[in-house]
């Protein structure tokens, strides 16, 4: 099994996003669109693990309602551990799972352990198709 850890903040929405949810900054459309239109052409059967704070249960809103609203399935969510790195997460959610054949991260923070499995974003842009091409390799 293929799988993306996708983080949310400054990957499906950037500094200008307008669209909001529960208050918050939303996703914004050009950039789902971006990585739906890559996902299904070039990455049909990857999967998606969140490992995103829109993980996390808030009493401000469902997000992870709203993200299967907007076409971001996934399978599954890394472990919560506060103040650790995004990377131990991972880390013990691949423990967890050994039928995990080949990963990535797309994030905007540093992600220590990755090397070169992790492709950083930014707040000013999210994603763009410079780093869907490296998730392609």
């Amino acid at each position: 099994m293929k799988v993306l850890f996708l983080d949310i903040d400054a990957v499906l929405n950037r500094d200008s996003t307008k669209e909001r949810f529960a208050g918050f900054k939303s996703l914004d459309k050009a950039l789902v669109e971006r990585f739906l239109h890559w996902k299904n052409i070039a990455q049909p059967d990857l999967k998606i693990v969140l490992c995103s704070s829109w993980r996390i249960p808030v009493a401000f809103g469902d997000f992870m309602g709203h993200l299967r609203d907007n076409g971001i399935d996934f399978i599954d969510v890394t472990p919560h551990m506060p103040y650790a790195n995004p990377g131990l997460e991972i880390l013990s959610w691949l423990d967890q799972h050994q039928e995990v054949t080949a990963w990535a991260v797309l994030d905007d923070c540093v992600v220590k352990g990755m090397g070169n499995r992790w492709v950083q974003t930014s707040e000013r842009e999210g994603v763009k198709d410079i780093h869907l091409a490296r998730l392609n390799k």
